[in-house]
């Protein structure tokens, strides 16, 4: 059984196609490449593409922000798989200068690191907080 992306994110990426005004950059990004084939990830990148520097920041420093949640979450109910996970010794650092779409981009494919999980988690941040808030 084939899963699509859709089936898993809850809210489609192309809601924040209705965000679009003007592109800012041109530049490309390629954090979700491996998800390609199971999403249209170009409402995301366009998405991001819309954006000035300064509010690329905001993108990175909401991941974070729900990353310290999601940790935070598990430590809680004293989950011994998530213990014992990689993801509970993953820390992130917030930015607090611009970030340009480049970095971003490093930044996003660092975080992702070929995992799926963490690509539906950040699927997820752009879509359900993407528009207006990280604007």
């Amino acid at each position: 059984m084939k899963i699509k992306g859709t089936d898993i994110i809850e809210r489609n990426p192309e809601v924040l196609v209705s965000y679009l005004h003007s592109l800012h950059t041109t530049e490309s990004y390629s954090f979700l490449n491996g998800c390609q084939d199971k999403l249209d990830c170009a409402p995301l990148y366009l998405y991001l593409q819309s954006l000035q520097d300064f509010q690329l920041k905001n993108v990175w420093n909401e991941l974070v922000s729900r990353w310290v949640v999601f940790q935070r979450f598990h430590e809680s109910q004293n989950d011994t798989v998530y213990h014992k996970s990689i993801y509970s010794k993953q820390r992130y650092r917030r930015h607090h200068t611009h970030c340009h779409p480049a970095r971003l981009n490093d930044l996003l494919t660092d975080f992702i690191h070929k995992d799926p999980l963490k690509e539906i988690f950040v699927i997820r941040a752009l879509v359900d907080n993407g528009c207006p808030f990280l604007r």
